[in-house]
């Protein structure tokens, strides 16, 4: 222990020391930090892939919290009347709020970018007001408006 006091303290003097001193330091502060990160991460469960969204059921306009990978590869089922759920689309100027669906829609090979814009920009135009001020609805809303803790589906 005497030797490593003495060799901080030379290290005050001598270049080449001190920067060993920095390097011992910062390995050590390293090395601490990833055995933190290590532990502190090792017990948690991993979440569920993929993001939340807000779906929409078509025929009774039932709103539900669900885990999406990939919206044009999965389906969703309404849990009251098991049908199939879209994106729920909430209007910015009326509040209202509608379910949307790309799904069904296909471009000819002649269509060029711009025609294929005016065509999804026309699907989500606001049923009600037509305004295309619309935008997905957050799990956040739907969770607050409900005042209860996250419950989603997987």
């Amino acid at each position: 222990m005497p030797d490593v006091i003495e060799f901080l303290k030379e290290s005050r003097y001598n270049r080449k020391k001190r920067k060993t001193v920095l390097l011992i330091g910062v390995a050590v502060l390293l090395v601490l930090i990833f055995l933190i990160r290590l532990v502190s991460c090792g017990e948690k469960e991993l979440p569920v892939e993929g993001s939340e969204r807000v779906l929409m059921c078509f025929s009774c306009d039932n709103r539900e919290i669900v885990k999406v990978k990939d919206m044009h590869k999965e389906t969703h089922l309404c849990s009251k009347c098991h049908a199939k759920l879209s994106r729920c689309l909430k209007c910015g100027d009326c509040e209202f709020e509608f379910p949307f669906s790309d799904t069904g829609v296909t471009f000819s090979s002649g269509t060029n970018k711009t025609q294929k814009f005016n065509r999804l920009n026309e699907l989500r135009k606001c049923p009600k007001c037509g305004s295309v001020n619309t935008h997905m609805l957050s799990p956040a809303v739907i969770e607050q408006r409900n005042g209860k803790k996250k419950q989603h589906r997987n």
